[in-house]
């Protein structure tokens, strides 16, 4: 599956769920692009749904990595949920639970964030 997303605003965060297949960097700049609006619009808390990432490879983090970077600069933060066992073994997965902070679900997610 190729790489989609979809965001969702909540009470207090943005849920981002990422579709699919994240490997290239430039499949995430309309993506980014729509982040940078909800910061300006003073959304700069986020939650990334991974239950449907079937695949992220260093590329993919980076990314997330910029996201975090993002929201953390404007006064907010990003919480992963739902990371997928077959991505936590994985290497990448590794290194994601190292860098962020997770949760098992959305709803606990959002708890973190408040």
């Amino acid at each position: 599956m190729n790489f989609k997303y979809t965001i969702i605003d909540k009470n207090g965060y943005s849920n981002i769920a990422i579709i699919g297949k994240f490997i290239e960097q430039h499949q995430a700049d309309e993506m980014l692009y729509d982040i940078e609006h909800h910061i300006l619009s003073d959304k700069n808390k986020f939650v990334i749904d991974l239950s449907k990432l079937e695949f992220i490879n260093q590329n993919g983090i980076s990314v997330l990595i910029k996201i975090l970077t993002l929201a953390r600069k404007n006064g907010g933060d990003v919480i992963l949920s739902d990371l997928s066992e077959s991505l936590l073994e994985s290497a990448d997965g590794k290194k994601l639970k190292q860098v962020f902070t997770s949760s098992e679900n959305e709803f606990l997610a959002a708890a973190l964030l408040t």
